[in-house]
């Protein structure tokens, strides 16, 4: 952790998660009464298991002009360049403050970056804009949809097959799933058109089911 008294820091403070072993960083490179731009990245990657590694994909490796690494483009190779300037940002007298934001657990369900965002709402000037440091294919990616997710759990009454006394849950799912399936193909014609894909994309993303006994 950068010490938040080092020339050029104004603050740096670790968030941790409930067990204390894994932790966002929040730092503020100038002064913090400034809006400024925030530098975000995820310091997680994703699992290895099953792909076909012909390096060892927890070190990097340099080869034929590329580096090669689990995460090196999502997106290690962005928050190393980001640390790489900061010794250059401490000795400048910055005109507009640099935030540095990193959060864990990005690729299981983004949990990390919630915990930083109620650190964030604490702060007594927000950021002005956000450099998200995910890999792009090098094009300046400008807007990005937002994502609401929603658990509904539809509870049925178990029966012999036999007879009719029983609610079918699964017939009453069934329903829901075709339903948000309609709506998809109506934001189609109701998109904005500078996404990529313009329109939202509402779906069914788990289906699972329990059986309680009574």
């Amino acid at each position: 952790m950068f010490s938040s008294t080092s020339a050029g820091w104004r603050r740096s403070e670790l968030v941790f998660d409930e067990t204390r072993s894994k932790a966002n960083l929040y730092a503020t490179i100038g002064t913090t009464d400034s809006p400024g731009v925030m530098l975000s990245g995820h310091t997680d990657v994703g699992p290895v298991d099953g792909q076909d590694w012909h390096t060892d994909p927890f070190s990097l490796v340099s080869r034929d002009g590329c580096f090669y690494a689990r995460g090196s483009a999502d997106m290690k190779g962005f928050i190393a360049c980001v640390l790489a300037q900061v010794p250059e940002m401490t000795r400048r007298s910055l005109r507009t403050s640099a935030h540095i934001a990193l959060s864990y657990d990005e690729e299981g369900g983004c949990l990390g970056v919630r915990r930083l965002i109620e650190l964030m709402t604490t702060l007594p000037v927000q950021p002005m804009m956000a450099v998200i440091g995910e890999p792009t294919g090098m094009q300046v990616v400008r807007a990005h949809k937002g994502k609401q997710a929603f658990r509904v759990t539809v509870r049925g009454r178990s029966s012999h097959s036999a007879y009719h006394e029983g609610v079918n849950a699964v017939d009453a799912a069934s329903g829901l799933v075709a339903y948000i399936r309609q709506l998809q193909q109506i934001f189609e014609y109701t998109g904005h058109l500078m996404m990529l894909t313009p329109y939202r994309t509402p779906h069914c993303m788990w289906v699972r089911y329990k059986v309680e006994q009574p």
